[in-house]
């Protein structure tokens, strides 16, 4: 019987030498036969499934294992080992249906974990030690929604880190979240982007928060 790792060095054997039908073979194979290991492996395997885009197979079943328990893929004792490209796949994703101000609290933790020298208390954070995250998260940042934050959310979880963000999309965000949103607002998981010409996802959000009357329109006089 094969050795479960060695059918993952075939597998990327496969892929080096462009042989997509043995490379699609491997992997129905290891989802049929394999799926317990898979489980059982899933941080090491995923640095090296998500590195490859003809593994297209085991990352549809790892993101559907992610799905099952996002919230363990983000459990401290593993979020340090996590690689960037796995997390920029993830909260890239319009399903990644956890609520955006716990992912945003968990990419902070990342990016803090990787440089141990950080103060756990901000308050003690010099202008170097926010640039160095700053410069850690620069690609996850521009992915997070910040408009499908409360408005107590974003005042509570982000605005102490608002050293980390652009300056342009910082007060962006907080002028959208002052003038529409109550800070009693309690944010919803992700949801698919809005298909249209005439109205853009910022609105559609403030309009489906109406109808569930969870804000209220302020007006300025």
């Amino acid at each position: 019987m094969v050795e479960s790792s060695d059918l993952i060095l075939l597998l990327e054997a496969s892929d080096e030498l462009c042989l997509s039908e043995l490379c699609e073979h491997i992997q129905d194979f290891i989802i049929t036969k394999r799926l317990v290991w898979l489980r059982e492996n899933f941080l090491s395997l995923a640095k090296i499934v998500y590195q490859h885009l003809t593994f297209d197979r085991l990352q549809k079943i790892f993101t559907e294992m992610i799905y099952e328990n996002p919230k363990d893929l983000f459990k401290l004792e593993t979020l340090s080992e996590l690689p960037e490209d796995i997390i920029l796949f993830l909260i890239s994703r319009d399903d990644f249906f956890i609520r955006e101000v716990q992912i945003w609290e968990q990419i902070i933790k990342w990016g803090i974990l990787k440089y141990p020298h950080l103060d756990p208390d901000i308050t003690y954070w010099t202008i170097k030690d926010f640039e160095t995250l700053k410069n850690r998260l620069r690609k996850s940042i521009p992915l997070i929604r910040f408009y499908q934050m409360s408005s107590k959310e974003f005042k509570e979880k982000v605005v102490p880190f608002k050293k980390i963000l652009p300056e342009i999309l910082y007060n962006n965000i907080s002028k959208f979240h002052s003038r529409w949103f109550k800070i009693s607002f309690r944010s919803s998981a992700r949801v698919k982007p809005i298909d249209s010409l005439i109205i853009n996802y910022k609105d559609a959000a403030v309009l489906a928060s109406w109808i569930d009357g969870k804000t209220k329109l302020m007006i300025d006089l």
